[in-house]
């Protein structure tokens, strides 16, 4: 079981790490249309129509994948007055339930996304030719890898009593030790 949980957390920090980049690149990329959009309009007064539709694509990509990285690092907003109150099994329980809704979130995101997509169509947005189902696509990813990852959060965390609070239990898994 160790062996396939090792090849788990390999495969999803791949996945992960994979997704960092590309946000990287939609941010680096995303501020260089944005700076010679202001150039093109402002210094040489002929403006680039279809950058604004460009830049929100990106955004929109860039804040949908951030967000599904965020539930693989546990970045998402938590109140940890009562976590902290709580007994180790307590916490355990509390971080498989608040992973459990996250699954349901990100499961209702991606039906919401097809369903938009269908809506949409093969409509083409103006200015950039870009397919409007593009935009609705971005949520259907990242709630595809914030399933993938609240999964994985869930199994890493399947026993409290393997993890000391020194080690993660993705590192756990990785070296093949159980505490």
């Amino acid at each position: 079981m160790i062996t396939y949980l090792g090849y788990l957390v390999r495969g999803v920090e791949y996945i992960n790490k994979a997704i960092e980049i590309l946000c990287s690149f939609l941010l680096v990329l995303m501020i260089f249309l944005v700076v010679f959009q202001v150039i093109f309009r402002y210094l040489l007064g002929t403006p680039i129509s279809w950058s604004e539709e460009v830049a929100i694509f990106m955004l929109i990509w860039f804040g949908m994948l951030s967000v599904a990285t965020a539930v693989y690092r546990h970045e998402h907003i938590s109140i940890s007055v009562i976590s902290d109150r709580l007994s180790k099994k307590g916490q355990y329980f509390l971080a498989t339930l608040v992973q459990v809704l996250i699954l349901i979130f990100a499961l209702n995101i991606m039906l919401n996304s097809t369903l938009l997509m269908s809506l949409v169509g093969s409509e083409i947005l103006p200015a950039s030719g870009i397919l409007r189902s593009y935009l609705y696509l971005a949520p259907l990813v990242a709630g595809a890898l914030m399933v993938i990852n609240a999964i994985a959060n869930i199994l890493w965390n399947a026993d409290p009593k393997k993890h000391d609070d020194n080690q993660s239990p993705a590192l756990d898994a990785l070296s093949g030790t159980e505490k």
